[in-house]
């Protein structure tokens, strides 16, 4: 029956696309009525993949916030067991149309016997948890001692709380259910008792387990925030790590050079897109964030795959492009392991100190110019005649008699004159490349080589909200 409203729904969107608006009508009532049907299309076919995905056998685990959501995880459960309705029902000794009923309207109206005995007959495990609090706790209490953790309200209603029970927060009517669920999204991703957050115990973060390579932070930094976020990004990332589907289909390349040539072409430079999908085909996930705050990027190896966290607020491409090869110049040089993570706590440029932050700086530039960088830093102050004034004329020529990406050349110029006293930043920010947003980019790449329909609804949504567009 889904499949056949999908179907019909996708029809109509495909009517309204070939049909001509009728004369007088308002063309933003169309677009309306299409989104909204574009939207029904989408839910579907999410709840056709999660179904597809049970009968697969892909997902075997289930979490519940409440007793409230054991009857829906228990038909869930019967469908990742592969048994139909009437198996069910020759196991409790009953009818089949008994069966129908009560999952029909989630086991309403059954006893507690009768649930454990579905339970029971289906062969799974519970584990429930269940604490009496005994802190007097408001929502705004309940967010303002997140704070001390690194954890500001608006990142934890936008980014880690459901969306129903974000709504009540901020329309400040939640009560002690929402908290308690609020606690226990924010207990599974941050690793803390869930009563300790409920009754405002919770003291520190711990990122022992996900980052050791650490480095010193910013002034203006707050080590809390920076703990947070990374192990925020090490959960998305972890979760990303189970549900990969698409294989290795190249290996590495084995220098510098090579994986320029991999990712160029005659009359076409190094782009974002491109270094992304050969990252992609060598086995390595890359992640794409765009909150504010936090830190800059870091780098994980997880059940033998690397996984890049790339973390920008601006679109520039040449922005992205320069972290993804410095995040790929730490895999190259050995700096990541098993036991070891990169987290970078600074913004990453040219300008980072540090023997394993100038070794990727290294390797970065090197892939981006082709180990020609100050061949080509010479033939723009040639053409230029020494005189800075033209270089913002000259320096398109010069990037494309070298192949080379026009913005990640005019940010290398400029980081070469800021040595000198000189600040061409403004000119060199008007030669960067519009197109297609990198966080866009990184976000439909990823998507094409996972399955989030493997993981549990809850940690689907977090990522799905980790990744939304601005």
């Amino acid at each position: 029956m889904t499949k056949a409203h999908v179907r019909t729904f996708a029809d109509a969107i495909e009517g309204m696309r070939s049909a001509p608006v009728p004369e007088g009508a308002d063309p933003t009532i169309r677009d309306v009525q299409r989104r909204a049907l574009q939207s029904q299309v989408e839910e579907l076919s999410s709840e056709l993949k999660e179904y597809e995905a049970l009968r697969a056998g892909n997902v075997t685990s289930f979490e519940a916030a409440s007793l409230s959501d054991l009857p829906l995880l228990l038909v869930k459960a019967r469908i990742a067991r592969g048994q139909t309705q009437r198996e069910l029902a020759e196991r409790l000794n009953v009818k089949e149309q008994q069966v129908q009923r009560w999952e029909g309207n989630e086991f309403h109206g059954a006893s507690l016997d009768t649930l454990r005995a579905v339970a029971d007959a289906l062969g799974v495990a519970l584990r429930q948890e269940m604490f009496i609090p005994s802190a007097r706790v408001t929502p705004k209490d309940f967010l303002l001692s997140l704070e001390k953790l690194g954890l500001s309200s608006e990142f934890v209603l936008k980014r880690i709380v459901p969306s129903p029970v974000a709504s009540l927060f901020r329309d400040e009517v939640a009560g002690l259910k929402e908290i308690v669920s609020a606690a226990g999204g924010l207990g599974r991703v941050f690793g803390i008792q869930v009563s300790d957050l409920v009754e405002m115990k919770a003291q520190k973060m711990s990122v022992s387990a996900v980052a050791v390579t650490r480095f010193k932070l910013p002034a203006r930094a707050k080590r809390a925030a920076v703990d947070a976020y990374t192990v925020y990004a090490h959960y998305l990332s972890a979760l990303l790590a189970d549900c990969v589907e698409v294989e290795t289909v190249r290996s590495p390349p084995a220098s510098y050079h090579d994986f320029h040539l991999a990712v160029t072409a005659p009359g076409s430079p190094m782009s974002f897109e491109a270094v992304v999908r050969l990252l992609w085909d060598c086995g390595t996930i890359v992640l794409p964030l765009h909150d504010a705050g936090g830190f800059h990027g870091a780098v994980w190896k997880i059940k033998g795959r690397f996984v890049i966290v790339l973390k920008q607020t601006t679109q520039l491409e040449s922005r992205w492009l320069y972290d993804a090869l410095h995040e790929w110049g730490h895999i190259e040089n050995g700096d990541v392991t098993e036991d070891i993570a990169h987290v970078e706590e600074q913004e990453i440029s040219p300008e980072n100190s540090g023997k394993q932050e100038e070794a990727a700086n290294e390797w970065a530039e090197n892939a981006l110019f082709d180990g020609r960088s100050e061949e080509i830093e010479a033939t723009c102050t040639a053409a230029c005649n020494n005189r800075l004034q033209k270089l913002k004329i000259v320096l398109p020529k010069v990037a494309k008699d070298f192949n080379v990406n026009v913005g990640s050349l005019a940010n290398h110029m400029a980081y070469r004159l800021a040595e000198q006293g000189e600040n061409w930043w403004g000119a060199a920010k008007n030669l960067q490349h519009g197109g297609r947003p990198p966080f866009t980019v990184a976000r439909k790449l990823l998507l094409e080589h996972v399955n989030l329909t493997r993981l549990s609804p809850f940690d689907r949504e977090l990522l799905e909200r980790a990744l939304e567009e601005k």
